[in-house]
């Protein structure tokens, strides 16, 4: 067995708070599923329930969404991997980008299709999209549901004009492990309801799982240059349960509040030392 990013082989099995078994790289670090669970069948078209989900979850989304967009100017090509209903791809078409999206659910893809978006169906190894043709590449909470990091960053920076961006955005891993940890020995203590009692924390171990470290070898293994990971903003309120307008504002000044302080340490390391719940990385194409 070798690690899907670094290819060493000097791996062992871990266990996680889920009560999942997964695999280790000694090297970098990289937690990853040796054997992926096939992914749900594929839907023609989203629920009710569904379809309120993935807008709230798109909303939520937005700011995020335009701060990416505004850190590379001026508009141009626009690739977004893992497009879901097409958020990012509206926003981005708003502000002056030629955008395309590619998702390999059916079912997103009819909704960003039914919104006028061009959104192609598969996953981006296999459309063969012409070589050098976008100058910003998204991956928005995507790589880190891929056996094969590696193989799609390559053929993120393929798609990519020289000197063309590539920004990727997944869970921290180690940050996401240590919650968890405290959310099951809470639980175990009888406050499960003020941990949140488990789901929402346990699923974050997805496929391949990322910390800063390996974030950046996965991205400078692709072919990559000038990486910059760092923490990534939280997305505002719950986007996935719905608290009401008190609860959701509560959540985000606490998101918020913590955000300042994880800053406020990556700062003082120089980098070195990222603790939010997610990171985010830049890459930019050789010229």
């Amino acid at each position: 067995m070798t690690c899907p990013v670094c290819g060493g082989v000097h791996v062992r099995a871990v266990g996680t708070p889920a009560g999942r078994t997964l695999v280790r790289c000694a090297g970098c670090r990289l937690l990853f599923d040796s054997e992926p669970a096939a992914g749900a069948p594929p839907r023609a078209r989203l629920s009710d329930d569904e379809r309120r989900r993935e807008e709230r979850v798109s909303v939520r989304r937005a700011p995020g969404f335009a701060r990416v967009l505004y850190a590379v100017r001026p508009p141009g090509r626009l690739l977004d991997v893992g497009a879901g209903i097409g958020e990012l791809l509206a926003l981005a078409r708003e502000a002056g980008w030629q955008a395309v999206g590619v998702d390999v659910d059916p079912a997103v893809v009819a909704y960003a299709r039914a919104r006028g978006l061009d959104v192609r169906l598969g996953d981006l190894p296999t459309l063969e999209l012409t070589a050098a043709s976008f100058d910003l590449v998204t991956l928005w909470n995507v790589i880190d549901f891929v056996a094969d990091p590696i193989g799609l960053l390559r053929e993120c920076r393929r798609v990519l004009a020289p000197g063309g961006r590539v920004f990727v955005r997944t869970p921290n891993t180690p940050v996401q492990r240590a919650g968890a940890r405290l959310t099951r020995a809470l639980s175990k203590r009888g406050r499960g309801r003020l941990a949140g009692d488990g789901p929402s924390w346990f699923g974050v171990f997805h496929a391949s799982n990322f910390g800063a470290r390996t974030l950046r070898v996965a991205l400078e293994r692709a072919g990559f240059r000038d990486v910059d990971v760092r923490n990534s903003p939280p997305v505002g309120g719950d986007p996935y349960l719905g608290l009401g307008r008190a609860g959701e504002r509560a959540l985000d000044l606490g998101k918020r509040a913590v955000f300042g302080v994880v800053q406020g340490v990556a700062l003082a390391s120089a980098g070195r030392c990222l603790l939010g719940p997610s990171i985010e990385a830049w890459g930019r194409n050789a010229a």
